[in-house]
């Protein structure tokens, strides 16, 4: 074990040519395939689970159908995310072995997948993990794919997403420009500039972090300590407003990572950097309800860690089921899997060391937690690498998908037992990074007849070397509606959404979301002078409201500035009108409100738009020509207009991206090859051709014949 450093605070400000402390680890992980026990082999450092103390609502089915639990053989890291558009979770699992292709699956919006072959981002091991990020925030998931691991050295993967989930493989780009061996990564809005950087985690080598310069460049910032960091978590854990971090090390102590605007700050007086374990991940999250995120560690060949934070501080639990057993912990989650509105903790273990257990910890509302014991879910056993709690059927409570490693396949289980209502949050930064990574949720919902919080973190990585759901879950219990739900973005900017549906997927766009509590019927429109704002404000407001900011912004992903401060006057229904606003322009517009309580809210933004355009297309047309292959004619009015072709599947799906650019005016010929964004073909049906150009839109059924 490398001696841990005596000197408590370390500062290096994040940027070319600065160096930058942040995890890393030192020591070997016998991690290896050909070093692999027996399948048969059993845990003799694992104690048996003990009884629950109380009945459990949890309830688990393994899904034994489909490519997806029935590949395997040597995975190692996994991740979810949306790489075609359509709302629904993809994943791609990454092989530990050299020469085996990695995995990814594509869902079909129904609970099942379809393998993808023969198409990126499906290449060759050695992987070790997989991040899904919008990193040049056009609005799609791009991919990184860490490389080499326990596998040897090897180039990273950096997968650029056009759109739809057609990849493009960059190969200059610094994060994949070098052989070595990585073993974790995640995406992180580490300054806040809205892109997202990239942390690499090695083996034997230099971590390292690539702060993104935009245009698709990156800076490389070779950090000074040695590697074996097998996991890595990014959080807020002193509420402060960035991201903090915390490193899973084997073989060394742990590291942890204050973030001071920019600047990481090294802590060495808390417990979770104490003492050296064979650490491989960490997860976050507010078990207690008390605000302020928690940290759980999972050991290999030791007691997992649990500590409890306390403003900013942490205390280390030293009793209870969590932190009893003696096991080969690999990776965890934290879930309100019941939908009761607090968190349960899951824990795979095993790696190449024996078969491991399942672990399923159920939150008893108090800080303190049962153990399942019964149920197919906590008696499968295997040698789990990554652990992930994702809603991949969609429909409103978290399931359970695990990698398996040393020849065994993967493991999906399937949430059957959360009675209780939910919600489910997706994110979309404009001035903040466009996956939002970084932003806290913080949730009021009256449950059980006490009005509760609970808080949640957006981040693109948790447990070891897996990914899960990228949008934010509450279990609700019997809400029947949300109170609030306020969101703090990573650019500073709030908004606060009240009487929220539950039961729901809801979809927030940073300034665009629903109107905050106490304004209404914001709208913007032209006038002969120029642009007149005009909304409502409730009578409480109006008492604790101290002004009222108007910002404006030529588009919705520039930088909003403050205008005019809009006077106080005592009346249900104000406006404003910019006089400066060009007649015909386009603009957006949104409110800043200052409480007399020091607090501030940002409202939605609503747009004023400029003067119509007439219809640019003039026809479309759709016909087959052959088996399997249909032409698609349209005309265009008029010259420089922009033009999109889209192919739709009958459940609103995209299958195919015809024509994305600028046109001349007349007409045009595009023939459909039956095939889909990857080069399969598409089953025979009926299927939807869907025009836009400029600002019109045109649709035509498309009858698919049989080859």
């Amino acid at each position: 074990m490398a001696p841990r450093p005596s000197n408590a605070r370390k500062r290096l400000r994040l940027g070319v040519g600065c160096a930058l402390l942040l995890l890393v680890g030192s020591g070997s992980r016998a991690h290896s395939p050909v070093t692999a026990a027996a399948p048969d082999a059993v845990d003799s450092h694992a104690s048996e689970p003990r009884e629950p103390s109380a009945p459990t609502n949890l309830a688990f089915q393994r899904v034994t159908t489909g490519d997806i639990v029935g590949d395997g053989g040597w995975s190692f890291g996994h991740a979810w995310g949306d790489a075609n558009g359509d709302g629904c979770l993809d994943l791609i699992v990454c092989s530990i072995v050299a020469g085996q292709l990695n995995l990814f699956y594509r869902s079909n919006c129904d609970g099942t997948f379809d393998k993808v072959t023969g198409a990126l981002p499906v290449e060759m091991g050695p992987s070790t993990s997989a991040t899904w990020g919008d990193f040049d925030n056009d609005g799609d998931a791009d991919l990184f794919v860490a490389n080499g691991g326990t596998g040897g050295a090897a180039r990273n993967s950096l997968y650029r997403n056009g759109g739809a989930g057609s990849f493009t493989k960059l190969t200059a780009s610094a994060p994949v420009t070098q052989e070595l061996s990585s073993t974790a990564t995640s995406w992180v809005d580490v300054d806040r500039d809205g892109r997202l950087d990239l942390f690499v985690g090695r083996s034997g080598g230099s971590n390292e972090l690539f702060l993104n310069a935009g245009g698709g460049t990156f800076t490389r910032i070779a950090l000074p300590d040695q590697g074996e960091t097998w996991g890595v978590a990014w959080a807020d854990y002193d509420n402060d407003g960035d991201p903090d971090c915390f490193a899973a090390n084997w073989g060394r102590a742990n590291d942890l990572y204050r973030n001071d605007d920019g600047i990481l700050v090294r802590v060495f007086s808390e417990p979770i950097v104490q003492g050296s374990h064979n650490s491989v991940s960490g997860s976050w999250g507010d078990y207690d309800n008390d605000g302020d995120l928690d940290l759980f560690v999972a050991n290999s060949g030791a007691r997992d860690r649990l500590f409890r934070n306390e403003g900013g501080s942490f205390h280390e639990v030293l009793e209870g089921a969590i932190v009893e057993r003696i096991a080969n912990s690999e990776s965890s989650c934290w879930a309100d899997f019941d939908h009761d509105g607090d968190l349960d903790l899951v824990v795979s273990g095993g790696g190449n060391v024996s078969l491991g257990y399942i672990s399923l910890y159920e939150n008893r509302g108090d800080s303190t937690f049962d153990q399942i014991t019964t149920g197919e879910l906590v008696q499968t056993r295997g040698r789990f690498e990554g652990a992930s709690c994702v809603d991949y059927d969609n429909d409103g409570d978290l399931d359970l998908f695990f990698s398996n490693y040393a020849g065994l396949d993967n493991v999906l289980f399937r949430n059957d037992g959360s009675a209780g209502r939910w919600v489910s949050i997706g994110l979309e930064g404009t001035t903040s990074n466009r996956s939002a990574l970084g932003a806290r949720l913080h949730l009021k919902a009256t449950i059980a007849g006490v009005p509760r919080w609970q808080v949640r973190e957006v981040s693109a990585q948790a447990g070891h070397v897996a990914q899960g759901d990228p949008r934010v879950h509450f279990g609700l219990g019997d809400a029947a509606v949300v109170d609030t739900l306020r969101i703090v973005w990573p650019s500073g900017g709030v908004d606060v959404v009240t009487d929220l549906q539950v039961d729901r997927f809801h979809r927030i766009v940073e300034g665009l979301g629903p109107t905050p509590v106490g304004v209404r019927e914001l709208h913007a429109e032209h006038t002969e002078r120029g642009v007149r704002l005009t909304w409502k404000l409730s009578h409480g407001v109006r008492r604790e409201l101290a002004g009222v900011q108007v910002q404006r912004a030529r588009r919705l992903a520039d930088l909003f500035e403050s205008i005019t401060v809009a006077p106080l006057i005592p009346a249900v229904r104000m406006s404003f009108e910019d006089t400066s606003a060009m007649p015909g322009s386009s603009s957006w517009y949104r409110l800043l409100l200052d409480f007399h309580d020091g607090s501030r809210v940002l409202t939605r933004a609503v747009r004023a738009n400029g003067q119509a355009q007439r219809p640019q297309a003039l026809s479309l047309q759709v016909e087959p020509t052959a088996p399997g292959a249909i032409r698609i004619r349209y005309t265009l009015a008029q010259a420089g207009t922009p033009v999109v072709l889209e192919v739709f599947d009958i459940k609103g799906r995209r299958v195919r991206l015809l024509e994305d650019s600028v046109h001349d005016s007349g007409g045009f010929s595009v023939e459909w090859d039956g095939l889909d964004e990857f080069g399969q073909a598409v089953p025979r049906g009926v299927y939807v051709v869907r025009l836009q150009a400029g600002r019109a839109a045109l649709a035509r059924k498309a009858p698919l014949l049989q080859r």
